[in-house]
């Protein structure tokens, strides 16, 4: 190669739209490259996603303990003008007998004495939700005692369920 072939290649090299033709050409990836890439995202998707789908479920609980919250206030006040609890039908013309979202139902069943002296609500997991077993049945009482349920257990679970 001549002198003056060599300068020329050299002022090519330093070419800007040369320069970045060559880098351009250096900077891609291989196939290899992008499969480890597309298989370390899989394995990270496949350890994250079952943590955020119960962190999900979790999250719902709130809306079963904020329904039966709002009942109990609302049969307070029913029961001021009343002298007598409400029962399932008369909340649920009120719209209060399902959750904001929809995840779980409420039930309204009476005291030991009947509605006159007391109810025992619970709010029982729908749809997706039922999914969540460990914490499938919440119940609030006229006291205010609060209590949870696993899917297929009398063994309560308050202390998970009511956080």
């Amino acid at each position: 190669m001549s002198q003056r072939t060599r300068r020329a290649f050299r002022a090519n090299l330093h070419d800007g739209r040369s320069t970045l033709l060559f880098a351009a050409r250096n900077a891609a990836f291989s196939l290899i490259e992008l499969l480890i890439v597309v298989v370390i995202v899989a394995i990270l998707a496949g350890a994250a996603y079952p943590s955020y789908v119960r962190h999900v479920r979790r999250s719902h609980r709130v809306e079963a303990a904020v329904t039966l919250l709002r009942i109990a206030a609302e049969q307070e006040k029913f029961h001021l003008q009343h002298n007598t609890y409400a029962a399932t039908e008369q909340l649920a013309a009120r719209g209060l007998m399902q959750s904001e979202h929809g995840w779980y139902v409420v039930t309204i069943a009476p005291g030991a004495d009947g509605l006159s002296s007391g109810f025992i609500a619970t709010a029982r997991a729908v749809d997706a939700q039922t999914a969540d077993t460990d914490c499938a049945r919440f119940t609030l009482d006229h006291t205010g005692a609060k209590d949870a349920f696993a899917a297929h257990s009398s063994h309560s679970n308050r202390v998970v369920c009511w956080r």
